[in-house]
């Protein structure tokens, strides 16, 4: 069997590479989505159990005022939170573009790379980082922002929700 040449290394390199980052960003946003989850329900729990277990089943101004701050808080968390999330997320589906149009490319090449890599040079290069918006043309993008919007909105909206019938 032949060596490689020096390009069909750099393209292994590089699609190894893309699949290690692809796996990278996916932990990295689970890690930031259960985190989120497990800050804001654990909070608002331990919140929620002490004001029932209060002895006064009296709303008070103190109690009106520590809900107000942990909605705020919450907010916080998920706002920054769903910044995190959508950056992974575009980083993620950039590689994973860069990396199907480099296979493509690849494979209408026939496996026969030698000298001037043309139309795959571009995908050759790490592709998160990039301020494209080619992400948007892998279609399990959609679904996985979409995903993001209802981890980090969702609990905030019962959350006020909550808070509005409680005040109301």
């Amino acid at each position: 069997m032949s060596e490689l040449s020096l390009i069909e290394k750099l393209v292994l390199d590089e699609i190894s590479g893309k699949n290690q980052a692809i796996h990278a960003y996916d932990r990295m946003m689970w890690t930031v989505r259960t985190g989120f989850l497990t800050l804001f329900f654990a909070g608002w729990g331990i919140l929620l159990k002490a004001l029932v277990e209060k002895p006064s089943r009296e709303p008070d101004a103190l109690a009106n005022r520590i809900l107000l701050v942990m909605l705020l808080v919450s907010v916080a968390l998920g706002t920054g939170g769903l910044v995190v999330d959508r950056n992974y997320t575009r980083r993620k589906f950039r590689v994973i573009y860069a990396l199907d149009k480099l296979m493509s490319g690849v494979v209408r090449r026939h496996g026969q790379v030698h000298g001037d890599l043309g139309d795959i040079e571009a995908f050759l290069q790490v592709s998160g980082d990039k301020r494209d918006k080619n992400y948007r043309n892998v279609s399990g993008y959609r679904g996985e922002a979409a995903a993001g919007w209802t981890i980090y909105l969702l609990p905030m909206a019962i959350a006020l929700l909550a808070l509005y019938l409680l005040w109301k």
